[in-house]
């Protein structure tokens, strides 16, 4: 995402001048304004749209969350980077604004994720495990299916319909991490009330190899999922920053 960012690529990147990429940050507090709750030498981190890949940094203390001197950056990057957007994902499949956020969500239910190899895509199916699902598949390449099974899914073909298809599997939530847009396929394997969610930065295209939903991407995605039953984007940035509470580490990241 940083490539994107420095290119000039990324949504929300502005004309003209390219943005200073990064959206995990890990630090400690040099300066606490006024009005901050956060006091000078506190060790925190968040989730920004871009800028994180500095030396130093500017945010709002209102979405930073304490964490222990003791945690390692890259082990709280990864929760930032992949299990706070899983987390997300699967709180938006789980239904409506009253059905999320409770234990177990996933309780007996079948979740396809669809690019279970994806850093999102690995952490949906570990926290899909752990909130109780039923079973889960995962598509991926032909060597990536040992992996796959390992942590629990049951391995499918990447983007390959015919094979999908011939399955015949009825799926109660369909998460899909990729910037492939799949809704005419992924939509027909839902059970009726069943749900489809977008991650709005799929970072995998349809060839396999990595890419990034564009701005176009984005408003078509947001167009067609607009018009279908049950179908929606997941904007991970915009519920971390709109549901902080419900993303504080000593919460949302105790089932890690």
């Amino acid at each position: 995402m940083d490539c994107v960012i420095r290119k000039g690529g990324w949504i929300g990147n502005t004309g003209g001048f390219r943005d200073v990429p990064g959206m995990n940050i890990v630090g400690t507090v040099m300066i606490a304004g006024p009005e901050a709750t956060f006091k000078e030498g506190d060790r925190v981190a968040t989730v920004v749209q871009t800028g994180g890949n500095a030396r130093f940094t500017v945010c709002a203390s209102k979405i930073l969350l304490k964490i222990d001197e003791r945690d390692e950056a890259h082990r709280t990057c990864a929760i930032l980077a992949a299990y706070m957007p899983a987390f997300a994902l699967i709180q938006q499949g789980a239904g409506n604004e009253s059905e999320r956020y409770r234990l177990n969500p996933m309780f007996g239910q079948d979740v396809f994720v669809n690019g279970g190899m994806s850093n999102n895509g690995q952490a949906v199916i570990h926290l899909a495990r752990l909130f109780g699902a039923q079973n889960i598949y995962a598509t991926g390449k032909q060597n990536d299916y040992r992996h796959l099974s390992e942590i629990g899914a049951l391995p499918l073909p990447l983007n390959n319909k015919s094979a999908m298809k011939e399955y015949g599997i009825s799926i109660d939530v369909v998460i899909d991490t990729t910037s492939f847009e799949m809704l005419d396929l992924l939509s027909p394997m839902r059970v009726p009330g069943g749900r489809v969610v977008f991650d709005q930065y799929g970072d995998i295209s349809k060839n396999g190899k990595h890419g990034f939903r564009s701005k176009m991407d984005l408003v078509l995605l947001y167009g067609k999922t607009f018009m279908a039953r049950n179908c929606h984007v997941c904007d991970y940035l915009h519920n971390f920053h709109e549901h902080f509470d419900v993303f504080q580490v000593g919460t949302a990241c105790s089932y890690l």
